[in-house]
């Protein structure tokens, strides 16, 4: 028996090992034993900015718990009847209140799958100091949520045992999940919030224990994990609310894919600073939610505005998913104009277009032209940004007219560089990036 156990483990290692060797030109995800559909998606999204087109998967969220059945009827058979295709990502949420019929969502994820598409699942776990799902404070020390010899950590523990327990059964039909906990963590209405604005160390270690607890110990291989913040501060009434989004950040071996939650009819991050914070971490970018601006949000609102102002204004982002709508906030993209034409889209794809066996080549010549340098003239660092995803080595210089190197770094991905170049003197210097088959060259100034 022993021996059988043993055995099976050694095969179901080498299973993983040929299945990851076969990727190796993408970037693994997190949990370094994620099941085979599991690397299979996040290949695809991770490799999906060197399309050489600007397209993007476009999702529905549909609320929390067994809402997402009856928005799926509302908002997805919909969009089915009047276009013959579905949304690219099914999302919704596992917690607040509600009943939650495990059986039948695993049944419409399934299907949404097999039919091509992904699912994306948020967690708006409950407070285990108040049993509730709001911030009515600022006064939580989350450590005690890590201690074994606190009460805290058995509320905790009985938390993520329950959904672990719910996130098993979807792996057990092999259905991989964009997994979303802990979202818009700098803002203050969420527990898991209000005291990160204080610590943001503290949530680092929540994030990483959690990480750790479902992906070791409950053995959940089937998830994609997904660090989401929430829009920029300028954007807020109240600004004491925000802090920068990378201060959040738990870590690389923690994060598969980094998003950002942001409601504004012309998807304005009016601190744009927030978005370049989650593109310097080197991983596909997403709009975890979207929409219209909720205050105005009446159903007139025209979702081709939306994919206008995708397409100019974020080339970066892989998938953007659409808020439900709530009360009288008419968000859903069949709440509001033009949601067939948007579908319709060549560059919009849907479920039945998403083909996981594509990996595409990046054409580095063409690509590398597209690369940004800035700011120029620049003092003490500067940025390299790229509208895609290129895989190292990357060798990066910095020469002076002399012909002498001042810097010079190799880097495993190119995609937004922060360069510190504090102990350079002031002057002229040749910037030149060198990947495998080519190079970008640029004069930049330093102060």
């Amino acid at each position: 028996m022993v021996f059988n156990h043993i055995l099976k483990s050694k095969l179901v290692l080498l299973a993983s090992f040929l299945f990851l060797s076969f990727y190796l030109f993408a970037q693994a995800p997190a949990n370094q034993l994620a099941n085979s559909s599991t690397i299979e998606q996040y290949s695809y999204l991770y490799n999906y900015k060197k399309s050489p087109d600007n397209c993007v998967l476009v999702g529905q969220n549909l609320g929390h718990k067994n809402q997402i059945l009856d928005f799926y009827e509302e908002y997805i058979q919909k969009i089915k009847s009047e276009t013959g295709a579905t949304p690219a990502i099914l999302s919704g949420d596992l917690g607040l209140e509600g009943p939650l019929d495990v059986d039948a969502l695993g049944d419409l994820f399934a299907n949404h799958i097999q039919n091509g598409g992904m699912v994306s699942l948020s967690w708006q776990s409950i407070d285990p100091w108040t049993g509730s799902y709001y911030a009515d404070d600022r006064t939580r020390d989350f450590n005690r949520l890590l201690n074994p010899a606190d009460t805290l950590h058995d509320k905790w523990l009985a938390e993520l045992d329950e959904v672990a327990d719910v996130l098993n059964e979807f792996q057990q039909r092999d259905i991989t999940v964009l997994w979303r906990p802990f979202s818009d963590m700098n803002g203050d209405w969420f527990w898991w919030g209000a005291d990160s604005l204080r610590a943001p160390e503290d949530f680092h270690k929540l994030w990483q224990f959690t990480f750790d607890y479902l992906t070791n110990t409950k053995k959940l291989n089937n998830l994609i994990w997904v660090f989401s913040i929430n829009q920029s501060k300028i954007l807020s009434n109240s600004p004491d609310f925000w802090l920068r989004g990378d201060v959040y950040f738990p870590g690389e071996k923690y994060v598969d894919i980094v998003g950002i939650t942001l409601f504004n009819d012309s998807l304005e991050i009016k601190d744009f600073r927030d978005f370049l914070d989650l593109k310097r971490f080197n991983k596909p970018m997403a709009l975890t939610l979207c929409g219209p601006t909720p205050e105005t949000a009446d159903g007139d609102y025209d979702y081709m505005q939306f994919f206008s102002a995708l397409q100019q204004k974020f080339p970066e982002i892989v998938y953007a998913t659409v808020m439900n709508s709530y009360a009288d906030v008419k968000l859903a993209l069949t709440d509001n104009k033009n949601y067939v034409q948007l579908l319709s889209q060549a560059c919009v794809v849907n479920a039945e277009e998403i083909d996981l066996t594509i990996h595409w080549q990046t054409d580095e010549d063409r690509i590398l032209e597209d690369i940004e340098v800035f700011p120029v003239p620049a003092a003490n660092q500067f940025y390299v940004s790229n509208p895609t995803i290129i895989d190292g080595p990357i060798e990066v210089k910095l020469t002076d007219v002399s012909g002498h190197i001042a810097f010079a770094k190799t880097y495993n991905h190119i995609y937004f560089l922060e360069i510190d170049v504090t102990d350079v003197p002031g002057g002229f210097y040749f910037l030149k990036i060198t990947t495998q088959s080519s190079s970008f060259e640029q004069k930049v100034v330093f102060r």
